[in-house]
């Protein structure tokens, strides 16, 4: 089985750096191989920065189903370019967030997600206002460190444990998503550190929630709804380089 590891950003960081967060999680015989963008946004935590991300995305997207790609997973949580790469291409496509969200439903009754900086907050909330009104997700919290410093913050595992412990004992959270990939390969660790606390939650790493949810689309041979995402129509289309 062959993913595409689509990077909706633009990156000094090399791509092998990436696959590695995801290896772990993937099955014997999965082949992960990452790409990032050649125009967008260094990271994102904004409307802005998808809007700026998403035409790459789907070019990305395109070029990996014709290479022969299995299926692809867009590596941000608030899923940049999602629903028009469904829309282009037949083979699966995953988004972390919506991986990640998918499978603590399964998990629990009241979500918490631990994200990066407050400006995503809103955006978060936007695309999960169905999950919040029916008091599914309940709490969205901030660790406030931009995503370009998280690899540099010696301080970040702590600032997750806090949140994450004010969202279980403040909010009410039974189960916890860390909403950012760039937090990806914490989840276990955080997840003892809450037990050893008295506070028995799961939580969800992104990047083991986005490659076993398309493992198991390739594996069950399923695929996005064209009814629900229509192949779009023929027509000229000019895409614009970002600079």
């Amino acid at each position: 089985m062959k993913i595409l590891l689509i990077r909706p950003i633009v990156s000094e960081r090399e791509d092998y750096l990436e696959e590695a967060i995801f290896k772990p999680f993937a099955a014997v015989g999965t082949e992960i191989k990452a790409r990032r963008l050649n125009y967008g946004p260094a990271s994102i935590e904004s409307e802005y920065d998808m809007a700026l991300s998403a035409p790459d995305v789907l070019k990305l997207a395109e070029e990996g189903e014709k290479e022969g790609y299995d299926g692809a997973i867009i590596n941000c949580f608030v899923n940049p370019g999602l629903d028009g790469a469904k829309e282009a291409v037949r083979y699966p496509v995953v988004g972390a967030g919506e991986a990640s969200i998918h499978l603590a439903l399964c998990l629990g009754r009241r979500i918490g997600i631990i994200t990066i900086m407050p400006n995503i907050i809103p955006l978060m909330r936007k695309q999960n206002q169905d999950l919040i009104n029916t008091g599914r997700i309940v709490s969205i919290r901030s660790i406030d460190t931009p995503v370009l410093g998280i690899y540099d913050d010696q301080q970040i595992f702590e600032k997750m444990f806090e949140e994450a412990n004010k969202a279980i004992v403040d909010d009410g959270v039974d189960t916890i998503v860390l909403g950012c990939t760039g937090l990806g390969g914490m989840a276990e660790q955080l997840s003892e550190r809450l037990h050893k606390n008295n506070l028995p939650v799961p939580v969800v790493d992104p990047a083991g929630a986005s490659i076993k949810m398309i493992e198991a689309l390739v594996a069950c041979k399923l695929r996005h709804s064209k009814i629900a995402f229509m192949a779009p129509t023929d027509k000229t289309r000019i895409w614009p380089h970002i600079v």
